[in-house]
């Protein structure tokens, strides 16, 4: 499975820990069996860990997934972290720009230009 998904063992464990995945036990050695299901879930976590998102919020994403089967809050959670991403983005380049109009009126710019 954790092959399948591209995610090691210890991170598939703690996604169960922290109730993203729910994997089916064998009876008699306890080992984890992930059914389709859960397989699409754990690709999901993976793609939104990737995207840098947070557990709580992945769980969260994957509860309303599982209740209502529904991928709309998937694309609204989606929605929501680009626009972060955008709106940091645009602080980081305005204080770099600021930076460097500092450096530049200040003299100490000479030394130092733009990459």
């Amino acid at each position: 499975m954790a092959e399948e998904v591209g995610v090691a063992t210890p991170v598939l464990r703690l996604w169960e820990d922290r109730g993203l995945l729910r994997p089916e036990r064998e009876a008699p050695t306890g080992y984890r069996r992930y059914p389709g299901p859960e397989v699409r879930m754990a690709h999901l976590a993976a793609l939104l860990r990737r995207r840098l998102h947070r557990l709580d919020a992945v769980r969260a994403v994957l509860d309303e997934l599982r209740a209502t089967g529904d991928p709309e809050r998937v694309r609204e959670a989606l929605a929501e972290h680009e626009q972060d991403l955008r709106r940091r983005s645009l602080r980081r380049l305005r204080a770099s720009a600021a930076l460097y109009a500092y450096l530049d009126r200040t003299g100490i710019g000479a030394a130092v230009s733009p990459p």
